[in-house]
């Protein structure tokens, strides 16, 4: 610093001397003021370069900082990319938990739902016996005029009153009772509505048997009430028209159970409904049965183990009606 100090004074006073009207005095005068500001500026610069340092240090050491917090940011991002990731698939896998969970729940509902129990199934054993199709069928009006007395009594009808009283001491409420909760139970379940229309309330119950029930051939002739048909969830074509007839009904569309026979002698039971068409699905009918015993007015053939889509299919065309019987 002092080499630097010496020429800048030198400078300074060959650069006064050279100017007229300096005198030594004063030339000394000005060299000790330059002096004096000279260490002052020294004093100055030292201390600039202390804190050119200390600042300079910290630099480094905020420099350092940045750079393991940036890795520590980066980690961070890469951690909550990973978490996000596996957030989003364990929230995909509780939505699937949930929509399986309300699927157990909804056929756990349906399993107790339709669950019959000893007492009512043994009470329609007892009718059976009592009417006489206790295992056989006559092939006319009578077998059509039971199916339809069974729909009727799970509707809420007091159809064998003897049987009932007994029944009643017996179990302590009334068969036909529990049959016609039950029916209400399914329709439900079903998410029937009064607003919805008649072929709204067709479809959604014939979707239902679908879903639900399957066809099963009987060893020995049986004619199933519907309870019984929803418990065992299976039966034969007159088990599904007495089944469906029921809901039918229950559903508030007029219908009746009809039994049928084609050209190969063979025989079959389907529905009805007093109704003038399915809103858009084909379908099969009779513009008047009034000489079978029915209101007056169009009835459509309703085929209980098809769908609403499937009504206007070929393969019921060929079935001609013999005998059939309202619900009423």
């Amino acid at each position: 610093m002092q080499p630097f100090k010496s020429k800048f004074l030198i400078i300074i006073l060959s650069t006064l001397v050279a100017l007229e009207g300096f005198s030594l005095v004063g030339l000394q005068s000005k060299y000790d003021e330059l002096n004096r500001r000279s260490s002052v500026f020294e004093t100055l610069y030292t201390e600039l370069n202390v804190s050119y340092n200390y600042l300079n240090t910290s630099y480094q050491t905020l420099a350092i900082e940045y750079t393991d917090l940036r890795s520590a940011y980066e980690n961070l991002t890469q951690t909550h990319m990973s978490l996000r990731f596996q957030y989003e698939q364990t929230a995909g896998s509780y939505e699937d938990l949930q929509d399986t969970y309300s699927e157990l729940r909804r056929e756990h509902q349906i399993e107790e739902t339709l669950r019959i129990g000893n007492s009512l199934e043994s009470y329609y054993d007892l009718v059976r016996d009592e009417e006489g199709f206790m295992g056989k069928w006559y092939g006319d009006q009578r077998d059509i005029d039971f199916c339809a007395k069974l729909a009727l009594h799970d509707l809420g009808r007091n159809c064998w009153p003897s049987l009932e009283n007994k029944y009643y001491e017996d179990v302590g409420n009334y068969s036909y009772v529990m049959a016609k909760n039950k029916i209400n139970d399914v329709i439900g379940l079903i998410e029937v509505h009064a607003y919805d229309s008649p072929a709204e309330k067709i479809e959604k119950i014939l979707q239902f048997l679908s879903d639900h029930l399957h066809y099963e051939l009987e060893v020995n002739n049986v004619y199933l009430a519907p309870t019984e048909t929803l418990g065992f969830k299976s039966g034969d074509c007159d088990d599904f028209t007495t089944l469906g007839a029921a809901l039918f009904e229950a559903a508030g569309i007029d219908a009746a159970v009809g039994f049928f026979k084609n050209e190969k002698d063979k025989y079959h039971c389907m529905v009805l409904v007093h109704l003038k068409d399915l809103e858009g699905y084909d379908f099969w009918k009779f513009d008047d049965l009034t000489g079978k015993g029915l209101e007056e007015g169009r009835w459509i053939i309703i085929e209980p183990q098809y769908t609403i889509e499937n009504q206007g299919d070929d393969w019921i065309h060929q079935w001609q009606l013999l005998y059939t019987t309202a619900i009423e």
